[in-house]
Protein backbone atom coordinates (compact mmCIF):
# COMPACT_ATOMS: atom_id res chain seq x y z
CA UNK A 1 0.00 0.00 0.00
CA UNK A 2 1.20 3.39 -0.88
CA UNK A 3 1.41 6.21 1.77
CA UNK A 4 1.36 9.53 2.00
CA UNK A 5 4.94 10.81 3.11
CA UNK A 6 4.15 14.58 4.38
CA UNK A 7 1.63 15.80 6.50
CA UNK A 8 -2.27 16.41 4.57
CA UNK A 9 -1.27 20.11 6.06
CA UNK A 10 1.51 20.46 3.92
CA UNK A 11 -0.05 18.85 0.85
CA UNK A 12 -3.14 21.60 1.87
CA UNK A 13 -0.81 24.24 1.61
CA UNK A 14 0.41 23.19 -1.89
CA UNK A 15 -3.26 23.58 -3.08
CA UNK A 16 -4.47 26.82 -2.18
CA UNK A 17 -4.36 30.42 -4.28
CA UNK A 18 -0.90 31.38 -4.82
CA UNK A 19 0.97 28.43 -3.52
CA UNK A 20 3.51 26.70 -5.47
CA UNK A 21 1.26 24.31 -7.59
CA UNK A 22 -1.18 27.31 -8.13
CA UNK A 23 0.41 27.93 -11.74
CA UNK A 24 -1.43 28.22 -15.16
CA UNK A 25 -1.84 25.04 -17.50
CA UNK A 26 -0.17 23.52 -20.47
CA UNK A 27 -2.88 24.21 -22.00
CA UNK A 28 -3.54 27.70 -20.38
CA UNK A 29 0.03 28.55 -21.78
CA UNK A 30 -0.05 27.80 -25.45
CA UNK A 31 -3.65 29.72 -25.27
CA UNK A 32 -1.90 32.77 -23.56
CA UNK A 33 1.01 32.12 -26.65
CA UNK A 34 -1.40 32.00 -29.18
CA UNK A 35 -2.72 35.29 -28.36
CA UNK A 36 0.62 36.79 -27.48
CA UNK A 37 3.14 35.64 -29.87
CA UNK A 38 0.56 34.15 -32.84
CA UNK A 39 2.90 33.40 -35.60
CA UNK A 40 5.53 31.74 -33.83
CA UNK A 41 6.34 28.40 -34.22
CA UNK A 42 5.33 25.77 -31.63
CA UNK A 43 5.09 22.52 -33.80
CA UNK A 44 7.65 20.87 -36.25
CA UNK A 45 6.37 17.99 -37.67
CA UNK A 46 8.94 16.88 -40.28
CA UNK A 47 7.76 19.48 -42.42
CA UNK A 48 5.32 20.73 -41.43
CA UNK A 49 5.41 24.13 -39.24
CA UNK A 50 2.53 24.82 -37.18
CA UNK A 51 2.35 27.89 -35.48
CA UNK A 52 1.09 28.64 -31.89
CA UNK A 53 -2.17 29.94 -33.48
CA UNK A 54 -2.89 27.00 -35.39
CA UNK A 55 -2.40 24.43 -32.55
CA UNK A 56 -4.97 26.83 -30.50
CA UNK A 57 -7.51 26.98 -33.00
CA UNK A 58 -7.21 23.38 -34.01
CA UNK A 59 -7.77 21.99 -30.61
CA UNK A 60 -10.29 24.24 -29.76
CA UNK A 61 -12.58 23.16 -32.76
CA UNK A 62 -11.33 19.52 -31.81
CA UNK A 63 -12.27 20.28 -28.27
CA UNK A 64 -15.42 21.43 -29.22
CA UNK A 65 -16.42 18.06 -31.92
CA UNK A 66 -16.03 16.52 -28.50
CA UNK A 67 -18.35 18.02 -26.45
CA UNK A 68 -20.72 17.92 -29.05
CA UNK A 69 -20.18 14.28 -28.82
CA UNK A 70 -21.02 14.28 -25.06
CA UNK A 71 -17.32 14.63 -23.50
CA UNK A 72 -16.76 16.29 -20.73
CA UNK A 73 -14.45 16.94 -17.30
CA UNK A 74 -13.53 13.74 -16.31
CA UNK A 75 -14.16 11.41 -19.50
CA UNK A 76 -11.49 9.36 -20.75
CA UNK A 77 -10.58 10.15 -25.08
CA UNK A 78 -7.95 7.42 -26.06
CA UNK A 79 -6.79 7.55 -29.59
CA UNK A 80 -3.85 5.34 -31.38
CA UNK A 81 -1.45 8.08 -33.66
CA UNK A 82 2.38 8.30 -34.12
CA UNK A 83 4.09 11.02 -32.35
CA UNK A 84 2.94 13.75 -34.91
CA UNK A 85 0.99 17.12 -34.61
CA UNK A 86 -2.68 16.05 -34.59
CA UNK A 87 -1.59 13.80 -31.08
CA UNK A 88 -0.64 17.14 -29.67
CA UNK A 89 -3.75 18.73 -30.72
CA UNK A 90 -5.46 15.79 -29.10
CA UNK A 91 -3.73 16.21 -25.95
CA UNK A 92 -4.52 20.07 -25.68
CA UNK A 93 -8.58 19.41 -26.48
CA UNK A 94 -8.67 16.96 -23.77
CA UNK A 95 -6.66 19.72 -21.34
CA UNK A 96 -9.26 22.03 -22.42
CA UNK A 97 -12.51 20.09 -21.83
CA UNK A 98 -11.16 18.54 -18.36
CA UNK A 99 -11.23 15.35 -19.84
CA UNK A 100 -8.52 12.49 -19.21
CA UNK A 101 -6.49 12.02 -22.26
CA UNK A 102 -5.40 7.99 -22.77
CA UNK A 103 -2.65 8.64 -25.66
CA UNK A 104 -2.12 4.75 -27.35
CA UNK A 105 1.27 3.91 -28.41
CA UNK A 106 1.15 3.35 -32.41
CA UNK A 107 3.31 0.06 -32.15
CA UNK A 108 0.52 -1.68 -29.70
CA UNK A 109 -1.26 -4.66 -31.47
CA UNK A 110 -4.81 -4.98 -31.75
CA UNK A 111 -5.37 -7.20 -28.54
CA UNK A 112 -2.64 -4.31 -26.61
CA UNK A 113 -5.30 -1.72 -27.65
CA UNK A 114 -8.17 -3.84 -26.88
CA UNK A 115 -6.65 -4.48 -23.01
CA UNK A 116 -6.06 -0.97 -22.38
CA UNK A 117 -9.00 -0.08 -23.55
CA UNK A 118 -11.07 -2.22 -21.57
CA UNK A 119 -9.42 -1.47 -18.14
CA UNK A 120 -9.88 2.37 -19.71
CA UNK A 121 -13.43 2.83 -20.68
CA UNK A 122 -13.17 6.08 -22.50
CA UNK A 123 -16.03 7.96 -23.68
CA UNK A 124 -14.80 8.19 -27.56
CA UNK A 125 -11.86 6.64 -29.70
CA UNK A 126 -9.98 8.07 -31.98
CA UNK A 127 -8.60 4.78 -34.07
CA UNK A 128 -7.14 4.84 -37.47
CA UNK A 129 -6.71 1.42 -37.42
CA UNK A 130 -10.04 -0.12 -36.35
CA UNK A 131 -12.24 -2.27 -39.14
CA UNK A 132 -14.55 0.89 -40.81
CA UNK A 133 -17.51 -1.19 -39.85
CA UNK A 134 -17.67 -0.38 -35.92
CA UNK A 135 -17.66 3.15 -36.81
CA UNK A 136 -20.38 2.75 -39.46
CA UNK A 137 -24.14 3.06 -38.23
CA UNK A 138 -26.74 3.43 -41.20
CA UNK A 139 -24.57 1.13 -43.19
CA UNK A 140 -21.94 -1.43 -43.39
CA UNK A 141 -19.14 -2.47 -46.02
CA UNK A 142 -20.04 -6.02 -47.17
CA UNK A 143 -17.82 -8.66 -45.92
CA UNK A 144 -15.81 -10.85 -47.99
CA UNK A 145 -12.75 -13.04 -47.78
CA UNK A 146 -10.95 -10.37 -48.59
CA UNK A 147 -12.17 -8.56 -45.98
CA UNK A 148 -11.78 -10.90 -43.82
CA UNK A 149 -8.36 -11.10 -44.30
CA UNK A 150 -7.74 -7.81 -43.35
CA UNK A 151 -10.16 -5.23 -42.42
CA UNK A 152 -10.93 -2.37 -44.20
CA UNK A 153 -9.83 0.85 -41.64
CA UNK A 154 -9.67 4.64 -41.87
CA UNK A 155 -5.75 4.15 -42.51
CA UNK A 156 -6.16 2.56 -45.40
CA UNK A 157 -9.31 3.87 -47.18
CA UNK A 158 -8.04 7.46 -46.43
CA UNK A 159 -4.48 6.41 -48.30
CA UNK A 160 -6.44 4.11 -50.83
CA UNK A 161 -5.11 0.81 -50.12
CA UNK A 162 -8.04 -0.83 -48.98
CA UNK A 163 -8.73 -2.14 -51.90
CA UNK A 164 -12.36 -0.32 -52.72
CA UNK A 165 -13.94 -0.02 -55.53
CA UNK A 166 -15.24 3.26 -57.43
CA UNK A 167 -12.43 6.20 -58.39
CA UNK A 168 -15.28 8.73 -57.92
CA UNK A 169 -18.92 9.81 -59.16
CA UNK A 170 -18.14 13.29 -60.55
CA UNK A 171 -20.16 16.02 -60.85
CA UNK A 172 -24.14 16.15 -60.95
CA UNK A 173 -25.30 19.25 -63.55
CA UNK A 174 -28.35 21.30 -61.69
CA UNK A 175 -30.80 20.09 -64.65
CA UNK A 176 -34.03 19.00 -62.40
CA UNK A 177 -32.80 15.04 -61.62
CA UNK A 178 -32.35 13.77 -58.91
CA UNK A 179 -28.78 13.89 -56.72
CA UNK A 180 -28.19 10.14 -55.05
CA UNK A 181 -27.43 10.02 -51.36
CA UNK A 182 -24.48 8.98 -49.89
CA UNK A 183 -26.17 5.47 -48.82
CA UNK A 184 -27.69 5.42 -52.55
CA UNK A 185 -23.60 5.88 -53.73
CA UNK A 186 -22.43 3.13 -51.14
CA UNK A 187 -24.98 0.92 -52.43
CA UNK A 188 -24.98 1.43 -56.06
CA UNK A 189 -28.69 1.96 -56.45
CA UNK A 190 -30.08 4.65 -58.28
CA UNK A 191 -29.89 7.49 -59.64
CA UNK A 192 -26.22 6.46 -58.73
CA UNK A 193 -24.79 5.59 -61.75
CA UNK A 194 -21.73 3.82 -60.35
CA UNK A 195 -21.73 0.45 -58.72
CA UNK A 196 -21.55 -0.35 -55.13
CA UNK A 197 -18.32 0.17 -52.41
CA UNK A 198 -17.30 -2.98 -51.64
CA UNK A 199 -13.72 -4.79 -51.81
CA UNK A 200 -12.23 -6.17 -54.75
CA UNK A 201 -8.71 -6.11 -54.26
CA UNK A 202 -6.48 -8.43 -51.75
CA UNK A 203 -4.65 -5.79 -49.61
CA UNK A 204 -0.90 -5.57 -50.60
CA UNK A 205 0.01 -1.90 -49.80
CA UNK A 206 -0.31 -0.64 -53.13
CA UNK A 207 -2.63 2.55 -53.56
CA UNK A 208 -5.19 2.72 -56.02
CA UNK A 209 -7.56 5.92 -56.10
CA UNK A 210 -11.31 5.17 -54.75
CA UNK A 211 -13.98 8.12 -53.93
CA UNK A 212 -15.65 4.92 -52.28
CA UNK A 213 -13.13 5.57 -49.28
CA UNK A 214 -13.21 9.04 -48.81
CA UNK A 215 -16.82 8.39 -48.90
CA UNK A 216 -16.89 5.72 -46.24
CA UNK A 217 -14.24 8.15 -43.82
CA UNK A 218 -17.05 11.18 -44.45
CA UNK A 219 -20.23 8.62 -43.52
CA UNK A 220 -18.09 7.52 -40.44
CA UNK A 221 -17.39 10.69 -39.15
CA UNK A 222 -21.01 11.91 -39.45
CA UNK A 223 -22.15 8.38 -37.62
CA UNK A 224 -19.94 8.52 -35.03
CA UNK A 225 -20.11 12.71 -34.31
CA UNK A 226 -24.03 13.08 -35.06
CA UNK A 227 -23.53 15.81 -37.09
CA UNK A 228 -22.85 16.94 -40.73
CA UNK A 229 -19.78 16.53 -42.73
CA UNK A 230 -19.93 19.82 -44.36
CA UNK A 231 -20.73 21.41 -41.20
CA UNK A 232 -17.69 19.54 -39.17
CA UNK A 233 -15.05 20.22 -42.32
CA UNK A 234 -16.46 23.63 -41.55
CA UNK A 235 -15.00 23.46 -38.01
CA UNK A 236 -12.08 21.45 -37.93
CA UNK A 237 -10.42 22.45 -41.25
CA UNK A 238 -11.56 25.50 -43.38
CA UNK A 239 -11.78 27.86 -40.30
CA UNK A 240 -8.87 27.20 -38.82
CA UNK A 241 -7.15 27.69 -42.40
CA UNK A 242 -9.14 31.32 -43.01
CA UNK A 243 -10.81 29.94 -45.72
CA UNK A 244 -14.06 31.24 -45.60
CA UNK A 245 -15.14 30.84 -48.54
CA UNK A 246 -15.00 27.51 -49.13
CA UNK A 247 -17.27 24.47 -47.96
CA UNK A 248 -18.78 21.24 -48.62
CA UNK A 249 -22.65 22.25 -48.07
CA UNK A 250 -24.46 21.33 -51.37
CA UNK A 251 -26.22 23.13 -52.03
CA UNK A 252 -24.09 26.20 -50.79
CA UNK A 253 -24.54 29.35 -48.42
CA UNK A 254 -26.32 32.29 -50.26
CA UNK A 255 -23.09 33.88 -48.94
CA UNK A 256 -21.34 31.91 -51.85
CA UNK A 257 -23.47 31.92 -54.88
CA UNK A 258 -21.17 35.12 -56.31
CA UNK A 259 -18.05 32.44 -56.33
CA UNK A 260 -19.18 29.56 -58.05
CA UNK A 261 -18.15 28.89 -61.48
CA UNK A 262 -20.60 27.48 -63.95
CA UNK A 263 -19.82 23.90 -65.31
CA UNK A 264 -19.07 23.59 -68.66
CA UNK A 265 -18.83 20.75 -71.10
CA UNK A 266 -16.00 20.03 -73.79
CA UNK A 267 -18.26 22.58 -76.14
CA UNK A 268 -17.76 25.39 -74.20
CA UNK A 269 -21.59 26.38 -73.32
CA UNK A 270 -22.77 26.93 -69.40
CA UNK A 271 -24.13 23.59 -68.27
CA UNK A 272 -28.16 23.68 -66.81
CA UNK A 273 -28.12 25.37 -63.77
CA UNK A 274 -24.35 27.10 -63.71
CA UNK A 275 -22.52 25.27 -60.90
CA UNK A 276 -22.89 21.60 -60.75
CA UNK A 277 -23.72 19.09 -57.41
CA UNK A 278 -20.65 16.28 -56.45
CA UNK A 279 -23.00 14.03 -55.44
CA UNK A 280 -19.98 12.51 -52.56
CA UNK A 281 -19.60 16.25 -50.16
Amino acid sequence: MIRPTRPCAVGERYRTADAPWDQPTLDALLHTAAHRMPHHVAVVDGDRRWTTTDVDTRAAALAGALRDRGVGAGDAVAWQLPNCAEAIVAMHACWRLGAIAVPIHHGFTPREVERLLAATTPSVVLDLDTPINRYLRRWQLPDNDLTSAHPVTLRTALSHTAGLTVGGWGVVPRDGQPVPTWLELAEGRPPSKMGPVVVDRAYDGRDRYSGGGYLLAQMALEDQLGRPFAELADEMIFTPLGMTRTSFASPPSAALLDDLASGHPGDGTVCAGGWMHSPES
